[in-house]
């Protein structure tokens, strides 16, 4: 692992990614539309995608991780 990159962006696809949802993000198009893009990060090369929805409230995910595991 190197030096934090700082303010810049990294370049390259991440290895995980979170999409939250918007309430304008439900319905068939959005559907679509969330679709695609999961689509993209997969063929960039994101190894994990969660998309998160807003409205199904109580969920949890059933397992924890330390977040500076997901920048090794």
């Amino acid at each position: 692992m190197g030096p934090p990159p700082g303010p810049k962006f990294l370049s390259g696809a991440p290895i995980f990614a979170a999409e939250v949802r918007s309430e304008e993000d439900y319905g068939p198009a959005a559907e679509k539309a969330m679709a695609h893009k999961r689509a993209d990060y997969f063929a960039a090369g994101t190894q994990v995608v969660w998309d998160v929805e807003i409205l199904r409230e109580g969920w949890i995910a059933g397992w924890t991780f330390p977040v500076d595991e997901l920048f090794e």
